[in-house]
């Protein structure tokens, strides 16, 4: 989606597009979309005139599409005519698309075209709605506390901010929007470390500063990039096993892992994914998982496995074994690993055969038995042959497993740098860093796998101040793409 710049009040309004697409919702238009033509593409497109004539033409349809279909194509046309500058018609596509679906983009948009008409109190009513609908939504806060400061009331505009740095620390447009309000309250030092933060953050936001102008950025929602065509993600079978262990019986619990295997799993089915989810499994449970999905990879064009939860380095010199870990894992001392823990290597043999496979590894999140005291816990010391270390260590692609690369090739995707720890997120998000921004860009019609894991690393880097970085190592030796091109 591309970004449109406007003036707002003599301030510099830059409107930069976010992604609110419902993955719950997307999930269950599986069918409709199978019999979608281009409208359903251009009805969500960029182009204004192209994208009002599409979803005219879908919500003029007989016999009618199905409600959550109607609610997007008037959400979808509400954008692309709020764009034109018709804000009366646009608000009146928005008032159709939540009578018929409640949408958090929709109840948002509506209160963007409330704060331009400064009617603040409908503005905060749709904010507010917004919220419910997605709590974590980091724009929505942002605009609400712009709706809060235009007001007068500063103390809850610093609430709405906080609530969104709780989230994501690094988050440039708050972190500068907070220094404005230290500067109206007259903490001048403040303000003057929040302003360097941000434009040190974000680009524009320095640009904006050189030209000695004050910046304010106004977060609008989006049209959809879903549904579209289903013909265009391709006729290739394609299968997934999705793991979230966060319930550990003698390991620190982990609060996100279920979430993030549930989102990621209600997105490989949005993109025609043959998916088996698995939550919070024991070592048999899981090795017998592996051992179903293996039949089903063997003849997939495309075979994905995602892991979310506690992993485990085992480093040898310079080198370092993986391991997940089943939630009834008992590691006392290092030789339990090999027993109690699954090799990284399983999950790559498990996709044999398939054309193209892709692991992900949500799986660095602190250590595991914060209780014990060091290597000595566990038996060894760092003087020894092995020893646990901190993080996971870089994994091949093949990693050992002969034939794994025979055909397509593999791309390994961690959610972290190696030998690094990654957020679980305990800062209120029901997701991790990664995974939130792995299922927000996973779904972008015609961009490859491997551009697709940059973008959810620049998101990552962004929601996380700068201390997480992902990354991938990959063998693929074609184009991958999941949401088609």
């Amino acid at each position: 989606m591309r970004p449109s710049f406007a003036g707002r009040g003599g301030a510099v309004a830059l409107f930069q597009v976010g992604l609110f697409a419902g993955v719950a919702l997307l999930a269950t238009l599986t069918t409709e979309i199978a019999r979608a033509d281009e409208d359903y593409i251009h009805c969500g497109a960029p182009g204004r005139e192209i994208a009002i004539e599409a979803c005219g033409r879908i919500l003029s349809r007989n016999p009618a599409p199905s409600d959550d279909i109607l609610a997007i194509a008037h959400y979808d046309r509400a954008v692309a005519v709020k764009d034109g500058g018709d804000a009366a018609a646009a608000r009146r596509d928005l008032d159709a698309s939540i009578k018929l679906k409640p949408l958090a983009s929709a109840y948002f948009l509506r209160g963007v075209i409330a704060m331009d008409a400064q009617n603040h109190e409908a503005a905060l009513r749709d904010y507010a709605a917004a919220s419910r609908l997605e709590p974590s939504n980091v724009a929505i806060l942002i605009d609400r506390a712009l709706v809060l400061d235009s007001t007068g009331d500063l103390d809850g505009a610093a609430k709405a901010l906080e609530s969104v740095l709780k989230l994501e620390p690094g988050n440039a447009t708050a972190i500068n929007q907070r220094a404005n309000l230290y500067a109206k309250l007259g903490r001048n030092d403040d303000a003057k470390r929040g302003w360097d933060r941000a434009a040190a953050l974000d680009p524009q936001i320095a640009a904006v500063f050189k030209q000695n102008q004050q910046f304010v950025r106004v977060l609008v929602p989006p049209k959809y990039p879903l549904p579209f065509d289903a013909a265009a993600i391709g006729a290739g079978s394609r299968v997934a096993l999705v793991v979230g262990n966060g319930q550990y019986q003698f390991a620190q619990p982990l609060a996100n892992p279920g979430n993030d295997a549930r989102l990621i799993a209600e997105t490989l089915k949005s993109l025609g994914f043959d998916v088996t989810l698995e939550l919070d499994v024991d070592h048999d449970s899981l090795v017998a998982a592996l051992a179903a999905f293996k039949p089903k990879a063997a003849t997939a064009d495309i075979a994905a496995i995602f892991y979310a939860g506690h992993g485990i380095q085992v480093a040898m010199g310079n080198t370092g074994e993986n391991f997940i870990l089943p939630v009834d894992a008992k590691i006392a001392a290092l030789g339990d690993v090999d027993r109690e823990g699954v090799a990284a290597a399983k999950l790559l043999a498990a996709m044999i055969g398939a054309q193209s496979r892709i692991l992900f590894l949500d799986a660095c999140r602190g250590d595991p038995f914060p209780n014990r005291s060091g290597e000595k816990a566990l038996g060894e010391t760092k003087n020894g042959t092995r020893h646990v270390s901190r993080g996971l260590a870089p994994l091949r692609v093949d990693n050992g497993v002969a034939g794994i690369d025979a055909d397509g090739g593999t791309l390994v995707v961690f959610s972290t740098a190696a030998n690094h720890e990654a957020r679980d997120d305990a800062l209120g998000a029901p997701d991790s860093p990664f995974s939130a921004a792995l299922a927000k860009n996973v779904r972008l019609p015609g961009v490859e796998i491997k551009n697709v894991i940059v973008r959810v690393a620049q998101d990552v880097q962004n929601a996380t101040g700068r201390t997480q970085t992902p990354f991938m190592s990959s063998s693929l030796t074609q184009e991958v793409y999941l949401a088609g091109h």
